[in-house]
């Protein structure tokens, strides 16, 4: 095999890998990942919010689609934390909201 072949297939699989860790250490970043809360006297009603909050930079977001389960457990998406936030994994705080303005102060 030709030294230029073989060069180009290791810059190849080199490409891929950096795509790989860096669909990795991202992904928790993303829209659409699902997490459930945990608590107790959650009610339905319209003004439901959950906000995340990273600690290290203070960029908080509000999610209003948050679906109720049952009074102790909701559903909402993780998302997406801006620029801001370095890539990798992150411990964030959550907190909830009954009347949208209001949120718990325990940053679960």
């Amino acid at each position: 095999m030709p030294q230029e072949e073989v060069k180009k297939r290791d810059e190849e699989k080199l490409r891929r890998a950096q795509e790989e860790t860096e669909e990795a250490t991202t992904q928790a970043r993303r829209r659409g990942f699902r997490v459930f809360v945990y608590g107790h006297d959650f009610a339905k009603v319209d003004t439901l919010k959950v906000r995340f909050t990273h600690p290290g930079t203070g960029v908080a977001k509000e999610v209003s689609q948050v679906f109720f389960k049952n009074s102790k457990k909701l559903a909402v998406e993780i998302p997406d934390l801006g620029s801001e936030v370095p890539i990798g994994n992150h411990m964030v705080t959550v907190e909830v909201s009954i009347n949208g303005q209001q949120f718990s102060n325990n940053g679960l």
